[in-house]
């Protein structure tokens, strides 16, 4: 299993550790340091780690993805390194579900990029086919005689597009824009399977609870709201913030799904390639005119089943709430033994599990603590959202 590697204060550089071995973690396999460029996000491949390759993507605030191979130390690939498709920030990256070369990309233009790692990317700035539009969404297939990247286009929401993530079982994909909705689509066929408008300002973070059942998101509404997916609606809000919401998690490890994951067998192939076949194509139904990105109105939905008032639903009450960081969350990882945190300070943080310590090592000396006992299936991190006077790096 590899750790997330994280950012320090600047940005400008990364850390990572391999497998889990008796390792000395102030000796990192590896340290690069980026000038002119900061990098945004990352994110591992689970699917294809192993001793001899952990492949990693770095996105970064200029537009550019890179691909390393940290035990293959001459194996790295820069996509979008002229800029040519996306100049804004990489806002968020994702491999896809058992994919040993897929990946998507998503940037501040509100735009959402499918990779293939073995494709180089275009001379001349791409041009795309529209395959599929709706409400406030469109997907385009790149045209290409040759394999090139990207190999797809979604325009989502209006303004940045913040994070993504995909269901348990791979088939979905939950997006949250800064126009304040979240939309979720049926990944392979392209459709989108329901809509959320948060109650105030954009949605910056999201997941999916262990199950598949619900989709949860924290915005600058400073609320964080779990939305059903089988019956399309907000099913509860939780409260507490005083300040942005900024990362979502379920702990995996303490959150019992009530339904085994369905039998993938003869599926996952074709899940793992999801629509590459339509969109080489050219994809089933042809739509005609400019693709719709309209923005809706908060006065018109506030009150409907897109966006219920406080009153109209229930309301969570935070359990435990835990100042741990001076500057805001960045990342929150759920481990077996372990809780990690990091923060803007370039700090990451280890936190013993209820009843577990680590033994001959001192907070002070690691950072290490204990976390607070609470028998909350999720745990949420929020930002500030008015410098000196907001709560920092609070763990609701």
């Amino acid at each position: 299993m590899a750790n997330q590697s994280l950012g320090d204060a600047g940005g400008t550089r990364w850390r990572c550790v391999g497998p889990r071995v008796s390792i000395d973690l102030n000796k990192p396999i590896d340290k690069r340091i980026y000038k002119g460029t900061q990098p945004t996000c990352h994110d591992f491949n689970q699917f294809t780690a192993a001793t001899e390759t952990i492949s990693l993507l770095v996105g970064f605030s200029a537009g550019q993805v890179q691909y390393l191979d940290l035990i293959k130390k001459d194996t790295s690939k820069l996509f979008n390194e002229e800029r040519l498709i996306d100049k804004t920030k990489v806002t968020y990256l994702k491999w896809l579900p058992e994919s040993e070369s897929l990946f998507l990309a998503s940037h501040a233009s509100g735009h959402l990029y499918l990779y293939n790692v073995s494709h180089p990317c275009a001379s001349a700035p791409p041009q795309y086919s529209l395959l599929k539009q709706g409400e406030g969404f469109a997907v385009y297939a790149a045209k290409s005689k040759a394999p090139r990247n990207p190999l797809a286009k979604w325009a989502v929401g209006e303004g940045p597009l913040n994070e993504f993530a995909f269901s348990p079982d791979g088939r979905h994909l939950a997006c949250v824009s800064q126009d304040g909705c979240l939309r979720v689509f049926h990944f392979d066929s392209m459709l989108l399977r329901g809509l959320m408008k948060s109650y105030f300002g954009g949605l910056l973070c999201v997941c999916w609870s262990p199950d598949g059942r619900y989709v949860v998101t924290g915005g600058e509404d400073d609320l964080v709201t779990v939305w059903s997916f089988a019956e399309g609606r907000v099913v509860a809000r939780g409260h507490g913030h005083k300040s942005w919401v900024n990362a979502v998690a379920f702990d995996p490890y303490t959150t019992r799904a009530e339904e085994e994951r369905r039998d993938r067998g003869a599926d996952k192939e074709h899940k793992r390639y999801h629509s590459l076949g339509n969109i080489s194509r050219g994809g089933g139904d042809k739509p005609s005119g400019p693709a719709p990105r309209s923005r809706l109105d908060p006065a018109k939905v506030l009150g409907t089943a897109l966006c219920p008032r406080i009153h109209e639903v229930p309301l969570l009450e935070p359990l435990v709430c835990k100042k741990i960081a001076q500057e805001r969350l960045t990342v929150l990882l759920f481990l077996e033994d372990c809780i990690v945190t990091a923060c803007q300070e370039g700090l990451i943080c280890t936190w013993a599990r209820p009843g577990k310590a680590f033994p001959d090592e001192t907070e002070a000396q690691t950072g290490e603590g204990s976390w607070p006992r609470s028998p909350s299936k999720s745990v949420v991190e929020g930002i500030s959202s008015q410098p000196g006077n907001s709560p920092r790096g609070t763990v609701v």
